[in-house]
């Protein structure tokens, strides 16, 4: 069964054994937590089809993986026609993400 979340401003299409990589979630490695925010199910020939208005009655139940960061940005700046051309070095930031993994669909 696949379910369409909505988990930390993103929508999310996941099934029972999937690995995602979200925007940092509270909560330490290894722990469960469940998403009631889900906007539609259906099986995989979409013969059962469920579309809330916004959510349905179901549940997503993760369990958190890992924490990690991403590495930084390389920026260059150019500008056309004027030749301007300034390499700056490592610039930005690095976003916290974490890795989940889903333990079960519940209708």
């Amino acid at each position: 069964m696949y379910a369409v979340i909505d988990l930390k401003w993103h929508q999310w299409i996941v099934k029972e054994g999937d690995e995602i990589s979200v925007d940092r979630v509270d909560g330490k490695e290894w722990t469960t937590f469940e998403v009631s925010d889900v906007l539609a199910a259906f099986d995989e020939w979409a013969k059962d089809v469920k579309i809330g208005k916004p959510y349905i009655k179901a549940t997503v139940k993760f369990k958190v993986k890992e924490h990690f960061q991403w590495d930084k940005m390389h920026v260059r700046n150019f500008k056309n026609k004027t030749r301007h051309n300034r390499n700056t070095k490592w610039k930005g930031f690095r976003a916290q993400k974490t890795v989940l993994s889903v333990e079960s669909v519940n209708l």
